[in-house]
């Protein structure tokens, strides 16, 4: 289970941590703050579930916080510490260029599941967010910086051995900052099928 989410607070945004109504573990990473602005993710492997399944995050700050969350099962996921590469980046309200980040190294194996996230601190109710083209799909995206928070999510699945990275276009006329993640998750066996699921 993979849990992608972005949030804004006034005061700055930051999640402690991310649990569920089944027991499962998750580890949280929280990206660097973009101003107010922050981008993160969660993961649980070998997860277990009955009836209806709910995923809580809990925020740092007790009131005031926007979110955008997406929730997504993943199979063909070793079972036991999947994650792999990963890397965060950001860029402070000097700057216009687009988000982009790139993992500290390459993947261990040539079949993995990448995902990135990203967001940024721009009050625009079109933000025209751009699904980085390298081979992603679109797990959820908000474009609305002004009513909610602006971000997206996306994920791909490799079969080389690369050092992954994502680049988004956006609107970011103004500077404003961006915060972006990545993660690597390394297949169960070479030929597995990393199928998936999403709850948002």
């Amino acid at each position: 289970m993979v849990v992608t989410f972005w949030g804004w607070k006034s005061g700055g945004y930051n999640a402690s941590s991310v649990t569920d109504n089944q027991g499962n573990t998750y580890t949280l990473v929280t990206g660097i703050a973009a101003n107010r602005a922050r981008a993160a993710y969660a993961y649980a492997s070998n997860v277990t579930s009955s009836g209806t399944f709910t995923i809580t995050i809990n925020n740092s700050g007790s009131s005031g916080n926007y979110l955008i969350e997406c929730a997504t099962s993943f199979t063909g996921v070793v079972t036991s510490s999947p994650a792999d590469a990963s890397g965060s980046a950001e860029a402070d309200s000097d700057t216009t260029v687009d988000a982009n980040v790139t993992a500290s190294g390459a993947n261990s194996q040539s079949d993995e599941l990448v995902v990135a996230v990203m967001t940024f601190d721009h009050s625009s109710a079109n933000d025209h967010i751009t699904t980085p083209t390298t081979g992603y799909s679109e797990l959820v995206i908000e474009n609305d910086g002004s009513t909610f928070v602006a971000g997206e999510a996306a994920y791909k699945v490799v079969s080389a051995a690369e050092t992954s990275s994502a680049t988004w276009t956006h609107d970011n006329a103004n500077g404003e900052p961006w915060g972006a993640m990545i993660v690597t998750f390394k297949a169960a066996a070479a030929s597995d099928f990393f199928g998936k699921r999403r709850m948002q």
